[in-house]
């Protein structure tokens, strides 16, 4: 009998920058995996932040960058993320496609 997935939930720190945000992101993916387990869901708006000023503050270009390193990492660990954005780089998109193209 196989034993059921592990899923890690995170909610990291919040940050108004959207590289603080991907770095507590980034850990959290870390410490998932070295827990093992076999993926990770974190909070509403983990890259982004729910401040109101997101939209003028936000680079889409950076948050294209940041949900790059996020993909990268999952594939790195092997390990499936759900993280959603404020600001949708390509659409429709309701969470970053790290869950999509992360192995598994």
């Amino acid at each position: 009998m196989s034993r059921a997935p592990r899923w890690a939930i995170a909610q990291p720190r919040m940050h108004v920058t959207l590289a603080g945000n991907l770095a507590e992101t980034l850990a959290a993916l870390e410490a998932a995996a070295a827990a093992g387990a076999d993926g990770l869901l974190s909070t509403e708006l983990a890259l982004t932040g729910f401040h109101r000023r997101v939209p003028e503050l936000l680079d889409v270009e950076a948050l294209a960058d940041a949900e790059r390193q996020l993909r990268a990492a999952c594939a790195r660990l092997a390990l499936p993320a759900s993280s959603s954005t404020a600001i949708s780089t390509s659409t429709p998109r309701a969470a970053s496609s790290a869950a999509s193209t992360s192995a598994a």
